[in-house]
């Protein structure tokens, strides 16, 4: 039998030093390097999601892909609909049960 899906939890989703991210960030950029190279930094955000903008080693902006604000304006949106946090806390409760998707109607 499949374990029910349990959403993580604990520090691993809220624990951050002040001032880091909780993207993966792998490309980061001075300021005058993104300015001199602002095509480039542009073309890692979309192949990697995210790029990120440093001032004295510490980051000051993001430049976000299309797909990436995309996903996290969907994640906002959702987390914003009173019916979701409804579902999301029966599910973090175990309350949900899962079944086949050749089992549902329609």
């Amino acid at each position: 039998m499949k374990k029910p899906f349990r959403p993580p939890t604990g520090d691993n989703l809220t624990s951050r030093r002040p001032g880091t991210s909780r993207f993966h960030v792998k490309t980061t950029y001075s300021i005058s390097k993104g300015q001199s190279q602002f095509p480039l930094l542009v073309r890692t955000a979309q192949q990697r999601g995210v790029a990120t903008i440093t001032k004295h080693d510490e980051a000051v902006a993001y430049v976000v892909s299309r797909e990436k604000w995309d996903a996290l304006l969907e994640t906002m949106e959702l987390l914003a609909n009173p019916a979701f946090q409804r579902q999301w806390r029966r599910l973090r409760a175990g309350k949900v049960k899962y079944r086949p998707l050749d089992t549902l109607p329609g």
